[in-house]
C-alpha cells in the first residue's frame, strides 16, 4: 500500500468480544448482507449501538440480485461440501459482478471515494461483516482489494 492509511477487516463478533478495537478516529463500515439487526453486527449487539466512527455501508452491500443468485447456487450445490461455496462463487461469477456493481453504482462509488479520502489522509478504515468466513469468499475481502487497488493506483487521491 502506498497510501498512508490502514485498511483492516474483521467481523462483528470480534468487535463485540473486544478481539478487534477500532480507534476513536477510525471509520468502521458495516457491509453486511442479510438481516441488518444481526446480533454480530456491533459491540452492543446491533447496529443501533455502534462504536465511534461507525458507518452503515449499505451502499457497499452486494446487490440483492447477486446475493439471491449466490443463495440459489448454494442450494443447488452441497452446502456441507467445502467446495460448495467455491463452486457457487464461480457459478455466479460473484467477484466480477460485485466489482462491476462497485464501479457502476453511484452510491457505491461515492462511498468508496469517501473511504479512499479517509485512507489517503492517514486514517484507518475497518470493514466489518457479520461472519468470520474464509478470506477468499467474503465480499468484504473483495471490497478491501478494490479500496486498496484504487487508493494505491491514484496515489491516495480520488478520481
Amino acid at each position: 500500500m502506498t497510501h498512508p492509511g490502514t485498511l483492516r477487516e474483521t467481523y462483528g463478533a470480534a468487535l463485540r468480544l473486544g478481539e478487534a478495537t477500532p480507534g476513536p478516529d477510525d471509520l468502521v463500515v458495516f457491509v453486511e448482507v442479510g438481516d441488518v439487526g444481526s446480533d454480530s453486527a456491533s459491540p452492543g449487539g446491533d447496529r443501533s449501538t455502534p462504536v465511534a466512527g461507525t458507518v452503515v455501508g449499505d451502499a457497499l452491500v452486494p446487490p440483492t440480485e447477486l446475493q439471491f443468485d449466490l443463495d440459489r447456487a448454494l442450494t443447488r450445490l452441497d452446502r456441507d461440501d467445502g467446495d460448495g461455496v467455491d463452486d457457487a462463487w464461480a457459478a455466479v461469477d460473484y467477484e466480477t459482478r460485485y466489482r462491476t456493481f462497485l464501479d457502476d453504482d453511484r452510491d457505491a462509488r461515492a462511498e468508496l471515494a469517501r473511504l479512499r479520502r479517509h485512507l489517503a489522509t492517514g486514517g484507518t478504515v475497518w470493514l466489518v461483516c457479520p461472519g468470520n468466513t474464509p478470506v477468499e469468499r467474503r465480499h468484504r475481502a473483495v471490497l478491501a482489494d478494490v479500496l486498496d487497488e484504487r487508493t494505491r493506483n491514484d496515489g491516495g487521491g480520488v478520481t
